[in-house]
């Protein structure tokens, strides 16, 4: 029974690893929330850029 005990505190105490999972998993947020901006954004910045682009080349 005090081995049960034992390892269960000490299981329970030592949280070393937590936060490399909090850090992992705040990156992997920041990237599906990257990854969502560009395929909304993309198109729209790319017809943009090529609109614009044309457009200084018109003239000729």
């Amino acid at each position: 029974m005090r081995v049960i005990t034992w390892l269960r505190l000490r299981l329970f105490r030592h949280e070393h690893g937590q936060d490399l999972v909090e850090y992992v998993m705040l990156m992997a947020l920041i990237a599906v929330v990257a990854v969502l901006a560009i395929q909304f954004l993309g198109g729209m910045i790319n017809e943009t850029l090529y609109n614009r682009f044309v457009s200084q080349f018109n003239f000729l």
